[in-house]
């Protein structure tokens, strides 16, 4: 395998030099076994094909390509044939997201029930499903708040069990998003006096000031509910999330959104909003 120089030495012998006593550093006083998964790429200063190292992962790692995912779920007669809504990869995270209605139900600005499909190759997150809602708005999503609310499987073991997995979870996926989408009717009832400020005061320990900031102009954007509703505020947040580059933020803010819309939910049971006659 080569060494550093391929990818962070762009100063010729000096620079390679200088990579090779950095690795050596580092090494010098740990001798544990180190697992690597690499990739062959295209050396950026010399036009060459070279492997270099893509994750560090543990020694009890097991490989799951995103295409052997992709291959697990076809094999599946009840996931195989599910409408394709959204499909993203990137260094880190690979990410499909599949309608639960058929595609002639999927109709503008309607929130329809969604699974999404999870993997990383690089070790960052566990393979699996979390499952939700879907609107045909800017490939606007609401997944579930709850971590608890996923199937999650380690990358370790034998994979070759995962796709007899899939139908089990695939029928109790369909029962939890009827939830979500009756939540999200009972949120068109229950008015917020500002809701630009409840964006604030009540989400501000959960997001940044940059996404309040995002989250409470959605609220003026034409695909949001208008009115000032609880629904309007979960669209505004789930909306804002799409500008997010990294599919882990944009989930975890897309999370947000259905934590306000529990949030307000048991505030309007409680009193504290006003639900509409």
């Amino acid at each position: 395998m080569q060494t550093f120089d391929s990818l962070i030495a762009a100063d010729g012998d000096k620079g390679r030099k200088l990579a090779d006593v950095n690795l050596a550093l580092l090494t010098r006083d740990d001798h544990r076994i180190r697992m690597f998964r690499t990739i062959r790429m295209r050396d950026p200063h010399t036009g060459g094909v070279v492997r270099a190292i893509r994750a560090n992962v543990s020694q009890g790692y097991a490989t799951f390509d995103n295409l052997e995912f992709v291959e697990a779920m076809l094999a599946s007669a009840d996931m195989r044939n599910l409408p394709v809504l959204s499909h993203h990869e990137t260094d880190r995270h690979f990410r499909l997201r599949f309608a639960l209605a058929p595609i002639e139900r999927i109709e503008l600005n309607k929130p329809v029930p969604m699974v999404e499909a999870w993997n990383s190759e690089t070790a960052h997150r566990s393979y699996g499903f979390s499952w939700g809602t879907w609107k045909l708005v800017c490939t606007n999503g609401m997944t579930h708040y709850s971590r608890d609310a996923e199937y999650r499987w380690r990358h370790v073991g034998d994979n070759t069990k995962f796709a007899a997995r899939i139908d089990n979870a695939l029928t109790e996926m369909r029962t939890r998003t009827s939830g979500v989408l009756a939540q999200y009717d009972n949120a068109l009832d229950v008015a917020i006096d500002n809701a630009y400020a409840w964006i604030e005061e009540t989400l501000g320990g959960r997001l940044t000031a940059e996404q309040v900031t995002r989250s409470q102009a959605a609220l003026q954007d034409p695909t949001t509910t208008p009115g000032g509703l609880l629904a309007s505020v979960v669209d505004a947040v789930t909306l804002a999330a799409q500008a997010e580059i990294d599919l882990h933020a944009q989930a975890e803010m897309e999370r947000v959104g259905h934590w306000a819309m529990q949030r307000g939910l048991s505030a309007a049971k409680d009193g504290y909003l006003t639900t509409r006659a």
